[in-house]
């Protein structure tokens, strides 16, 4: 890791769906589907990785909260606060005005964006 101060971290955001017939909510539940909780942190470190010009390896998960489940065809909203530090970010995933998950991260690598 660079000891350079990396430039300070900008909101972004981005939304995804994923609709009923995806692959995903065939194992994960046949009966009652949900997005996995995998699937949705994922979202949030290749998003942060695309926006901040760092590879998904160099952005670690500090922490993570899940509120409710995410269903088929719910659109999931994703914001990127300024967190503790200039390498931390604060994530909020929410469907409509309710937030399913939040956590922290951390870019490991330099930023380049």
């Amino acid at each position: 890791m660079s000891d350079a101060t990396p430039p300070n971290l900008t909101d972004v955001t981005a939304s995804r769906c994923l609709p009923a017939g995806h692959p995903v909510f065939a194992g994960h539940f046949p009966a009652q589907p949900i997005v996995p909780g995998a699937l949705l942190l994922d979202m949030v470190i290749r998003h942060a990785g695309r926006q901040l010009s760092v590879a998904p390896t160099d952005i670690r998960i500090d922490q993570a909260k899940f509120l409710r489940p995410v269903g088929p065809d719910e659109s999931i909203d994703l914001s990127l606060d300024e967190g503790v530090g200039t390498t931390s970010r604060r994530f909020t995933l929410r469907v409509g005005e309710n937030t399913v998950a939040s956590g922290t991260i951390t870019v490991m690598g330099a930023i380049t964006a």
